[in-house]
């Protein structure tokens, strides 16, 4: 494993866009602005992937339409 130097390493970071919250607060805040997005959106908008973006959505929906408290 090479090693990197704290420039390089900083320079990576820098690069990479910032992430605030965990990535369903993400994925709430990209919902919230607009619900009506599809899963791929989503999962580029939040920083997640897209199996992870099917189930907020999935989730998002079934709290949008009542069925929080449903088993």
């Amino acid at each position: 494993m090479a090693r990197t130097t704290k420039a390089a390493s900083s320079k990576t970071k820098a690069s990479q866009p910032e992430r605030e919250g965990n990535r369903y607060i993400r994925a709430a805040r990209v919902l919230a602005k607009d619900d009506t997005i599809d899963v791929k959106t989503l999962a580029n908008r939040a920083f997640m992937s897209e199996s992870t973006a099917a189930r907020c959505l999935e989730a998002w929906n079934r709290t949008a339409s009542g069925a929080r408290y449903a088993p």
